[in-house]
């Protein structure tokens, strides 16, 4: 696990809005000098408030920052990476130039040299959405990475014009790969790709990706292209997390994606927006390592349920399951419930969005109480009537002690002991 998943980081704005002691913050920031910023907080770091004029030395010398800009331009981006990008650990960018204005190659080759002066990150994301700009204009990002620290990359494109990923972005990736210890890939690219051939810069990149022995993250989620590609050759031995959303997935694909999956050690899966039929012929013994499931938005219904309820017991493992927008509707969550008894590591289940009434209630709480570990039940955007929202509200208990649960009104109800 990295070391920014394991520790918290001090918000600045958080800290400046609070005023707490300086010196237990001064502490914490000395014990782990890390510190996030987002958009609205980044005049704090010119000019701290008096009341927070102690931790100014610490912050520029050795508190390493964690910029999460959400809408930002490019010029921005630059003049804050040109005075503070030597100190930027993490970097998540969501570029919102003028829609009239294109965004030329030089634009995105000036935000590539901002991005040149994070010398330390080992965290880079960005989202480009904007009506006018080609796709191989990303290629001088991506030849930074092969230069960088980078070990988390994620690039989420859309409305872009021609090739996303081109034959020299394809060379710098691999170079990243094979340099950099990557621990995290995600390309992002909703845009349609309608060519039976596969591209060589996609089979390229496939292959490196296949090939690597650090990789435990991965999403190619609706990048049709590499999803496609990457079907074709194993996946890393070293992958954990796997996210591949993939609507209307054709059943050649998910032939493919199953001989992988079954000689992977996958523990994290989000098969979001894969067809039911898809899902059922995926789900089964050979997934038995599974720890979390995504199936939100696969649109099992009736149907659906009734294939995928008895398939649950072979996830011996399963701890957290999601079966979000799925209109399930009561018959459906009534099939797949005997199903989730057998999952006896279950502790979290998400069924918000899914048209269910109070005729289900009774056999979905009696279900969840066979679930000795279940801690969270997401309940939420039903169909449920008042009385039934008041009950809930009365009785946190209904399930069990220690399980929270999200009601249809959107609120948590968390048992005392649970809360304690």
């Amino acid at each position: 696990m990295a070391e920014d998943a394991l520790w918290p980081h001090v918000s600045l704005d958080d800290v400046a809005r609070a005023q707490p002691d300086v010196r237990s913050v001064a502490g914490f920031l000395r014990w782990h000098p890390s510190c996030r910023l987002e958009q609205g907080s980044l005049a704090l770091l010119n000019r701290l408030p008096p009341s927070l004029q102690p931790l100014e030395i610490l912050l520029r010398s050795s508190v390493r920052l964690q910029l999460d800009l959400e809408s930002v331009t490019v010029s921005q981006v630059h003049h804050i990476l040109l005075h503070h990008g030597h100190r930027v650990q993490s970097l998540v960018l969501c570029l919102n130039e003028p829609p009239n204005v294109p965004l030329t190659a030089l634009t995105l080759g000036r935000l590539a040299t901002a991005i040149g002066h994070c010398v330390h990150a080992t965290k880079l994301h960005i989202h480009v959405h904007h009506p006018q700009w080609r796709g191989r204009d990303i290629d001088p990002i991506l030849h930074r990475l092969q230069d960088s620290n980078v070990v988390d990359f994620q690039l989420h494109a859309s409305s872009y014009s021609g090739d996303l990923l081109s034959d020299s972005g394809s060379y710098a990736l691999i170079a990243w790969l094979f340099q950099v210890p990557v621990m995290s890939f995600a390309w992002i690219d909703a845009e349609p790709y309608h060519s039976a051939v596969l591209s060589p810069a996609a089979t390229r990149l496939a292959a490196a990706l296949a090939a690597s022995r650090t990789l435990r993250t991965i999403n190619l989620s609706q990048s049709k292209m590499l999803l496609e590609a990457c079907v074709q050759r194993p996946l890393p031995r070293t992958l954990r997390t796997l996210r591949i959303e993939y609507p209307h997935a054709p059943t050649s694909y998910t032939t493919q994606l199953k001989a992988q999956l079954a000689a992977a050690r996958v523990m994290s899966l989000d098969l979001s927006w894969h067809p039911s039929t898809s899902v059922v012929t995926l789900l089964g013994p050979n997934l038995a390592q599974l720890t979390t499931l995504n199936l939100s938005h696969c649109y099992l219904m009736i149907q659906g349920s009734r294939a995928v309820g008895p398939l649950l017991p072979t996830l011996r493992a399963l701890q957290h399951l999601i079966l979000s927008a799925n209109d399930l509707f009561d018959d459906g969550i009534t099939a797949i419930l005997p199903g989730l008894v057998g999952c006896s590591a279950l502790e979290s289940l998400r069924l918000d969005r899914n048209q269910l009434t109070d005729r289900s209630l009774a056999a979905t709480v009696k279900t969840c109480r066979l679930c000795k570990r279940l801690r969270h039940i997401d309940l939420s955007d039903n169909l449920y009537t008042d009385e039934t929202v008041l009950r809930l509200h009365k009785k946190p208990t209904v399930i069990s002690r220690l399980c929270a649960i999200t009601c249809p009104d959107a609120s948590t109800i968390i048992p005392t002991v649970a809360a304690g």
